[in-house]
């Protein structure tokens, strides 16, 4: 043998080992991907065949799932293009078959499910545009003042929630059925009765300076509420402006 022979020899003999090599390493990537149970001596010795380390394992083998998911999307898109060959012929079959008696009104149709179809997407675009927009803003001060007012008005809420049940509490309604209760009774009595109207009186007095003191604990309620309502309306009106400034670019 010549020396030439054998160097094409050796040559041919590592091509085919480098081959063997990598069919095997192949294979390996692939029980790996599937999950298969694997044999850790006759992985380690494919490796070595392979002149493959640990991390190229898991690389491969990431890219080998990564690459199978394509695949199978792949061919689910030519699945796809069939399907929709066909449900293009039913929809040219079923137009045919109506055809006749919609002749007057197809083209308008059709302007308008091109305008409807087009109209659902720019709205489904704005939608993403304006989240997009209150989401990631440039001025850091318009998102700290917006959290600020946000704060603001939740603190306004719950003193107006609070005032509200400080009205409720204070029976007003109560203390008017109360004097009108005695009083009524106190009508009733004849004029010697002196020590039973002298009663409802007293308590007629009672009752009276628990409405007045309620009364005027209500109306100083109705002006916090008030003032309360006429911080919050100006927050609200600020909020407003500010989600406007956000949509601006």
């Amino acid at each position: 043998m010549t020396l030439l022979n054998f160097l094409r020899n050796r040559e041919t003999t590592r091509r085919d080992e480098q081959q063997t090599a990598w069919q095997r390493y192949r294979e390996l990537l692939e029980r790996f991907a599937d999950g298969m149970e694997v044999d850790s001596t006759e992985a380690d010795l494919i490796l070595e065949q392979a002149g493959k380390s640990e991390s190229d394992l898991q690389r491969d083998v990431s890219l080998l799932e990564k690459r199978i998911a394509w695949r199978k999307q792949l061919d689910d898109g030519a699945t796809a293009e069939a399907d929709a060959i066909q449900a293009d012929a039913a929809i040219e079959r079923a137009q045919q078959a109506i055809e006749k008696a919609i002749t007057k009104y197809q083209p308008a149709i059709d302007q308008a499910l091109a305008v409807k179809q087009s109209s659902e997407h720019r709205r489904t675009i704005a939608r993403y545009a304006r989240e997009s927009l209150s989401g990631e803003l440039l001025d850091t001060a318009l998102a700290q003042r917006i959290e600020t007012l946000n704060r603001e008005l939740r603190a306004l809420q719950a003193d107006r929630r609070e005032l509200e049940e400080k009205t409720a509490g204070l029976n007003i309604d109560y203390w008017q059925r109360k004097i009108e209760s005695h009083e009524s009774a106190k009508a009733k009595l004849s004029t010697l009765d002196a020590t039973s109207k002298a009663h409802h009186a007293k308590r007629i007095a009672e009752a009276r300076a628990r409405l007045d003191e309620a009364s005027e604990k209500s109306r100083r309620f109705e002006r916090e509420l008030a003032s309360i309502q006429q911080q919050m309306t100006a927050i609200e009106r600020e909020l407003a402006e500010c989600r406007e400034r956000m949509l601006l670019p």
